[in-house]
Formats: C-alpha cells, sequence, structure tokens
C-alpha cells in the first residue's frame, strides 16, 4: 500500500466538510446572481432577457450539477479510502466562475 494513494480514514470527514462548504457558497452564488437579475427592473425595451434568464439558469444548472459530481467522486473514492478532497474544491472554484460569467453576462444584457 502506497501511502500516497491510500488516505487516512480521517480523509473522508474532511471532504464531507467540504461538500458543506461548496453547498453555502453554491447558495451564495445563486443568491447573488438571483440579485444581478433585478437589474432589468432599471432598463427598458434595450434588455436582453433571453441572456439573462440564461445566465441564471445555467448557474442553477452548474451549481446542482458539481455538487451531484462532486458528492459521487467523494463517495465512490471515500469507499476505496483515496483522497477525495479535490472534488469540492474543484466544485467550488467551477461555481465561483460560474456565479462571475453569470454576473458580467447579466450585466452584459441589461
Amino acid at each position: 500500500m502506497n501511502a500516497e494513494t491510500y488516505s487516512s480514514p480521517k480523509e473522508l470527514p474532511k471532504s464531507v466538510i467540504l461538500l458543506l462548504v461548496q453547498l453555502a457558497v453554491s447558495a451564495v452564488t445563486v443568491t447573488l446572481v438571483m440579485m444581478e437579475t433585478f437589474r432589468v427592473a432599471g432598463c427598458d425595451e434595450d434588455c436582453d432577457y433571453g441572456l439573462v434568464a440564461l445566465a441564471f439558469q445555467g448557474t442553477i444548472a452548474t451549481t446542482i450539477g458539481a455538487f451531484v459530481v462532486s458528492a459521487v467522486i467523494v463517495m465512490s473514492l471515500g469507499m476505496r479510502r483515496r483522497p477525495s478532497w479535490w472534488a469540492p474544491v474543484a466544485a467550488i472554484v467551477l461555481v465561483l466562475a460560474t456565479g462571475v460569467v453569470a454576473a458580467l453576462l447579466i450585466r452584459v444584457a441589461t
């Protein structure tokens, strides 16, 4: 058994805590993007409502998909006692990047 490929039993709780952090970051990101959609109230006929809807719905889909994928990776690697901390961290980065892109798209559309 190689120490680099097999982790300690303490690895899984760290990954689960990171999954909870990922949920919190996702909730805050979706909330902030939703608040950005309120910008359409100040624009007239020149808003691109389709782009605003796409950005918001894309953020929701990305956060849900990232959580499902990272949870499956944490569970499957945790059963094999492999390091799985990287999955929630990568998902957090993906969610944050999606939030920034969505906010920029909404600003362009309004």
